[in-house]
């Protein structure tokens, strides 16, 4: 909450701090000064304001005092609970006060307000004490209550239940792998497709995808007719690496024995194959026959069915195999299903052996696999990496800045926003999960599947409610799947806006929170001050990262600089930070209020 500086004139307020304060609130109060008229300088948690009295009090002292209604000036009523009693004496004499009964829950509820100088409202008492009584975590959901208030989020169930969803063990990847393989077992529906494609791209680890597409995807590169030459004897050698072809065989072997293959009907499940089988068998037979006009139309269809623009220069006649091989990048790029495609290639069923060798190829290194082979083999593979499994390596800037944005968009974090100007509204933000979770809901799949969609859906709805604005301050909050780390990447950034509405680079903090399998819990703190940036590490494990991390200081020191940024230092820290790095906990606001007034 921001600090209101007390004017000369004691009857001027500020609105927006009445705003603050609802009739029948119950609050503590120190009186800093008093002014005539039964007026006085009172300090409610970090807000100082002006305020009426009901009667005269002494400065300095303490007192639990109640919200009167009024219209600009704030009002305060004085209550008979002492500050200075016992807390569990004063949280009775509270629930006593506002008629409320007094329940283990509420008890504990209203010491903790007490404690934590937040506003009690009999309303929200009684809401929050229900809270309590269904939680499994009284401490966790006396979190949720209070982060709630210090950010005054409505005070309603969804609200509760998607941040208390925050405080879960279980990683929004774990949800996310969870619904994933679920959906695998019910009934498909276009939603239910398009969910799971969804959740393929975000949640999906690489090596599953290499295991499952790696083999499709080289011999979908192989046999583009549109790639460079480079490019397609790279993927060929990449299906022989694999096991998959022969050393001996050569492009023109392979695609005659598809051609062969297709000329016996072998086409498997692919309509594109089937199609084109048909329209090949015909084309040869126009070949043969010396019918070219015929064969000219044959080969225009050929063309069409795979995809490739035919211009407007003269029929070329083309070989059966070529055409057969580019009905085959047709079928592949069209096909989830690609065994029986790929069997069309080789006489030896070694698709499953190839696919799990090439994945493993493709993933000894990530892109940067295999310098001990040939530069087209390694532009194949890098082509693979980013155009077909959308590779990101998040230690380069310039690609993890739009990885943020897309994995903002697929989230569905901007659904809200595009809907409240459709103008701007795009298809693309109505394909998000969030959206996705919400047409699910509405059809049958079963408790479970709903009760994953819920969970997930209260995680992303959490992200939304814990980016927000606290008045000069703004607050970005995310939560990142990360498939092959089988864990998430939390980060929050916080930090004045600028004129345009941005964080403000030079004036900022952001927190990284990682829980990786062999560094455990992991908490990175980076604090911007007038562009000099000071970088706290938490670990348990922090002299051995220390000493890891030595030769890099000096390269990220220089990457800084080359940005205009200072490294005042980086600083490793052996200290369990688990109630610092849970991320529902509302003392992180107090944090930023702090570094609000550091600014």
């Amino acid at each position: 909450m921001h600090t209101t500086p007390i004017t000369s004139n004691i009857n001027q307020m500020d609105k927006s701090l009445s705003r603050d304060f609802k009739s029948g609130q119950l609050v503590i109060g120190k009186i800093i000064k008093l002014f005539p008229n039964q007026k006085a300088e009172v300090q409610i948690g970090s807000q100082k304001m002006i305020a009426a009295l009901d009667v005269p009090l002494r400065a300095g002292e303490q007192y639990w005092l109640q919200v009167q209604p009024g219209d600009e000036q704030i009002k305060l009523k004085v209550l008979n609970p002492t500050v200075n009693g016992g807390a569990k004496v004063t949280a009775e004499q509270i629930l006593s006060h506002l008629s409320m009964p007094i329940t283990h829950e509420a008890v504990s509820l209203a010491k903790y307000l007490i404690k934590n100088e937040l506003p009690i409202l009999k309303n929200t008492l009684q809401v929050a004490a229900e809270w309590l009584k269904t939680s499994g975590d009284q401490n966790q959901a006396l979190q949720v209550v209070k982060t709630m208030m210090v950010n005054n989020l409505p005070f309603v169930d969804e609200v509760f239940k998607a941040l208390q969803s925050q405080g879960s063990s279980e990683s929004l990847y774990g949800l996310l792998t969870r619904l994933r393989q679920e959906l695998k077992l019910t009934p498909p529906t276009n939603v239910t497709n398009q969910l799971t494609t969804l959740l393929n791209e975000i949640g999906e680890p690489l090596q599953e995808k290499l295991s499952a597409d790696g083999l499709q995807k080289a011999a979908a590169l192989w046999s583009n007719p549109e790639a460079s030459a480079e490019l397609r004897a790279g993927a060929f050698s990449l299906l022989q690496l694999s096991g998959f072809l022969s050393e001996e065989e050569n492009a023109n072997t392979v695609l005659e024995k598809l051609q062969v293959n297709m000329s016996k009907g072998e086409a498997g499940e692919s309509p594109i194959l089937k199609e084109g089988q048909k329209l090949l068998t015909a084309y040869i037979q126009s070949l043969q026959s010396g019918h070219r006009p015929n064969a000219e139309k044959l080969l225009q269809a050929i063309h069409t069915l795979s995809g490739i623009s035919q211009g407007t220069e003269p029929v070329l006649l083309q070989r059966p195999a070529v055409l057969a091989g580019n009905l085959l990048h047709a079928a592949l790029s069209a096909s989830q299903q690609s065994e029986t495609i790929l069997n069309l290639l080789t006489t030896n069923n070694m698709v499953d052996d190839a696919k799990a060798k090439l994945a493993a190829l493709l993933n000894n290194k990530e892109p940067q696999v295999t310098r001990n082979l040939p530069e087209n083999v390694n532009r194949a593979v890098q082509h693979i990496f980013e155009n077909d499994f959308k590779y990101v390596d998040l230690s380069k800037g310039a690609a993890a800045a739009p990885f943020l944005k897309e994995i903002i968009r697929l989230l569905g974090l901007n659904m809200e926003h595009a809907l409240s100007s459709q103008e701007n509204l795009a298809e693309t933000e109505l394909t998000g999960l969030k959206p996705l979770l919400m047409q699910l809901k509405n059809e049958s799949h079963g408790a479970v599947i709903n009760e994953l969609a819920d969970q997930v859906l209260n995680r992303v709805t959490a992200q939304q409610l814990m980016s927000h604005d606290t008045g000069p301050i703004q607050q970005l909050f995310m939560q990142i799947p990360l498939p092959d780390h089988q864990s998430d990447l939390t980060v929050e950034w916080s930090g004045r806006r600028t004129k345009d509405g941005h964080i403000d680079p030079n004036y900022c903090r952001i927190l990284f929170y990682l829980d990786l399998a062999q560094l455990k819990e992991t908490v990175v703190d980076m604090q911007i001050q007038n562009r000099i940036v000071k970088v706290s590490v938490f670990n348990q494990y922090a002299t051995i990262l220390e000493q890891a991390a030595h030769p890099f200081v000096t390269l990220l020191r220089d990457k800084l600089e080359q940005q205009e940024y200072k490294l005042s230092g980086v600083v490793f820290e052996e200290e369990n930070q688990r109630e610092s790095a849970a991320v529902i906990p509302a003392i992180r606001t107090e944090v930023y209020s702090r570094m609000d007034i550091k600014i």
